[in-house]
């Protein structure tokens, strides 16, 4: 690897590092009751009065919409796509697929849950 190479990829590496740690202050301004904040400016649909324990809902966060009153755990997983379809990507094009998340009002969702797409959970739910 020459020179140039080497300060590129250290360089690439530096800008990774420093946006890992603008993020992390960022998150620190936040709490399980204000965190709602945050993740609309993601892009995820989330109403009032929650309680969220965890801090990133991924990439595709405007996929995913979370009622009012609501509590959901830490290490919750949402996932809006399956990963594993881009195998077959060469005989079945379209096979990637993305789905929606809705959590309605008033839900309890545990700590390590694991949501995948095109899931709703109705109101009133734990």
């Amino acid at each position: 690897m020459g020179n140039f190479e080497y300060v590129r990829a250290l360089s690439k590496a530096f800008r990774r590092f420093v946006y890992k740690i603008k993020q992390s202050i960022e998150l620190h301004r936040y709490d399980d009751l204000n965190i709602a904040e945050y993740l609309r400016k993601q892009g995820a649909e989330v109403g009032e009065n929650n309680r969220i324990m965890f801090r990133n809902l991924g990439e595709e966060a405007y996929l995913i919409k979370i009622g009012n009153h609501c509590t959901i755990c830490a290490d919750t997983l949402f996932i809006v796509h399956d990963g594993a379809g881009w195998v077959f990507t060469h005989e079945v094009p379209d096979v990637q697929k993305f789905g929606r998340i809705q959590i309605m009002d008033n839900c309890f969702i545990g700590m390590r849950s694991t949501i995948l797409p095109n899931v709703t959970i109705g109101p009133n739910s734990i």
